[in-house]
């Protein structure tokens, strides 16, 4: 597969805020590292979304992204991740197609924010009226604790692997 530098992942504009929270915090938390947060987030929204991929069989619909960050600026072992993703969901000719795989693992990531709104967040974000998902103000401590307890849970059940 070639890498064309061109090449960005793109979210769906009403998940924009909650990975912007995940990768800067707030006053009191950064869940993921400092300068990569924006790319973590987007790894692990993939991950639970291929995860419920494998129970329901359907990808999230098509949607118009905004850009999140250069698919160059994943690291190797984040590119390798969302590649064993998308093989898995397409099958293994998508690796000949980096755009297809980037659509496959944009999808895969829309949908797993739904679960991580769904099983995680419900309690800290509101929906705005121009459809856009919002934190709650000074919930952060929060986010940060129900996101660990829900990936611990999720290990101690086999549900993550």
């Amino acid at each position: 597969m070639t890498m064309n530098k061109d090449c960005s992942i793109k979210v769906n504009r009403k998940y924009l805020n909650i990975y912007h929270v995940l990768a800067e915090g707030g006053d009191s938390f950064r869940f993921f590292p400092q300068n990569d947060g924006y790319v973590s987030g987007f790894v692990l929204s993939a991950f639970l979304g291929f995860r419920e991929y494998q129970s329901s069989g359907t990808l999230a619909d098509d949607f118009e992204g905004v850009t999140l960050a250069a698919f160059s600026q994943l690291s190797e072992y984040q590119q390798t991740i969302l590649k064993v993703f998308a093989m898995k969901t397409k099958g293994y000719q998508i690796l000949q197609n980096l755009q297809e795989l980037i659509s496959v693992t944009e999808k895969l990531a829309d949908r797993g924010m739904e679960v991580l709104i769904g099983k995680v967040l419900k309690e800290y974000v509101q929906e705005s009226k121009s459809g856009e998902y919002i934190l709650e103000c000074n919930a952060e401590n929060q986010v940060e604790e129900s996101l660990a307890m829900f990936i611990r849970d999720q290990l101690i059940n086999n549900s993550l692997l």
